[in-house]
């Protein structure tokens, strides 16, 4: 079987950076446990921030060349929101594919864990099984905003990003019907999470597959709502409470909580 390149993506702000330098060290055991892929880590810092995140404080040198600090320049708008910002992302994805020959691109938070890869592999034989070509594939995930999830939010395939990048492309030429929409529609919450996979849907022949029908898959967990779930159990974990209400965590319980898991692994 061909070993498959994945990128993994991480959009930092320095605000979160204690949580960022744990996650990394984290994933160091995700991927070992994962010696079919060959994967590679991007921490995407913006450069418009007068604070940037001290890369002396993340594990570089464990990652023996596998990890990579990058600046964009193209507006955030805060927590990833809007329409040029969208096209930002779609546009480093896109580099980042076409540089590392990357089938797989995953981006999540910095709060975020990611337990295993192996939902990838299970995605692709579950639609083998289906009489699927798995080169059909676009997105694959747990259901959150439509297939996405908070932790591992935007798991694209090669097909998925160079076409994202060709509707981006055209809609940014042609001011477009489908621009102004996104320009000024209102998505709610997880705006970047919704308008791809919004987007993505409009790929012809395109599939998106939820993890959640794999068997004994139960996808993504939100920790600081589920105190007493057995953490192990799922693909990709958010441990900071986003102000969401209910009984969440406080910034320290979260990081304490994140940093027990870690060491624990």
């Amino acid at each position: 079987m061909k070993t498959k390149n994945i990128g993994i993506i991480i959009f930092s702000y320095y605000k979160d950076e204690d949580f960022l330098a744990l996650c990394l060290k984290g994933l160091l055991h995700t991927i070992a446990k994962s010696p079919m892929f060959n994967v590679r880590v991007f921490v995407v810092d913006d450069n418009n921030m007068k604070t940037k995140i001290n890369v002396k404080n993340l594990p570089i040198k464990e990652y023996k060349g596998a990890l990579e600090v990058i600046y964009t320049d193209w507006d955030r708008k805060g927590n990833l929101n809007g329409f040029d910002c969208m096209y930002g992302m779609v546009s480093t994805y896109y580099g980042l594919t076409q540089k590392y020959n990357l089938d797989y691109v995953l981006k999540f938070d910095s709060d975020c864990f990611l337990n295993t890869l192996d939902y990838i592999t299970d995605t692709e034989n579950a639609l083998r099984n289906m009489n699927i070509s798995p080169d059909r594939l676009v997105q694959t995930g747990s259901s959150f905003c439509n297939i996405c999830c908070q932790g591992c939010a935007q798991t694209i395939t090669k097909k998925g990003v160079i076409a994202l990048m060709s509707l981006f492309h055209n809609m940014k030429m042609e001011s477009s019907e489908m621009a102004k929409t996104l320009k000024r529609r209102v998505i709610g919450g997880y705006y970047e999470d919704r308008v791809m996979s919004m987007l993505l849907e409009m790929i012809p022949d395109g599939i998106r597959f939820d993890i959640k029908t794999l068997p004994n898959c139960l996808g993504h967990l939100n920790c600081f709502d589920n105190h007493d779930a057995d953490f192990t159990k799922y693909t990709s974990l958010t441990f900071k409470n986003y102000t969401m209400g209910g009984g969440g965590w406080t910034r320290k319980q979260a990081y304490d909580e994140l940093k027990k898991y870690i060491e624990n692994l």
